[in-house]
């Protein structure tokens, strides 16, 4: 083999070792990348995990708040002792936003909100799953409606610096709860809230 040839050699075995090494520098960061978050992922789903056994276990010790005025109009947030004062609240006073939020070591853990209409036509139940430091660590979203007959079901997972790890949305029948490949048409889209101190009602809880 000529000099020349072995130059050429040379050269393009350095070139492709370089592009390997590119390559598997890019690889490990995409691995260590992916573990990262498939662990923060895990976390999030033992986080909402506990935050709904500790919501089921403690129904009393809920927070309620509603907002009391008129559908479409400007809100109006009001909190009560109990789901049963509520109730009877709601008895002559059409409710028709309403939340139960947990406390835990004095800190916000869960939120459930319920959304409605005076057509009642429609239900919309979304719940926020908060970290000690008040972040949002995952938004459930669940539309029930009469049009189309479908549920939407929506899971969106953040990170404490508020990226979205992951947003998955399923559709399901109403009447059978068998899922449906196309996406219910909502007509809105979840509300992101990215710390506790977002929610509207959020000074009520401190009283």
């Amino acid at each position: 083999m000529s000099k020349a040839k072995l130059d050429i050699a040379c050269r393009d075995y350095r070139l492709l070792h370089l592009v390997a090494s590119i390559l598997i520098v890019l690889a490990t960061v995409l691995i260590t990348e992916v573990s990262a978050q498939n662990a923060l992922l895990r976390d999030i789903d033992r986080l909402k995990i506990s935050a709904a056994a500790y919501a089921r276990r403690n129904p009393n010790n809920a927070i309620v708040v509603a907002d009391v005025a008129d559908y479409d109009e400007k809100s109006q947030w009001k909190r009560f002792d109990s789901p049963k004062e509520l109730e009877m609240f709601a008895e002559e006073n059409p409710v028709y936003t309403s939340a139960l939020n947990w406390f835990r070591k004095q800190q916000l853990l869960l939120t459930s909100i319920t959304y409605s209409s005076p057509s009642g036509d429609w239900a919309r139940y979304v719940t926020y799953i908060f970290r000690k430091d008040g972040s949002v660590a995952a938004i459930t979203d669940e539309l029930r409606t009469f049009y189309g007959n479908c549920i939407n079901l929506t899971n969106i997972y953040l990170a404490k610096n508020g990226r979205i790890l992951r947003r998955q949305t399923r559709s399901f029948d109403l009447i059978t709860n068998k899922p449906i490949k196309k996406i219910c048409d909502t007509g809105t889209s979840t509300q992101i809230l990215y710390s506790s101190k977002e929610l509207p009602f959020f000074r009520l809880l401190k009283e």
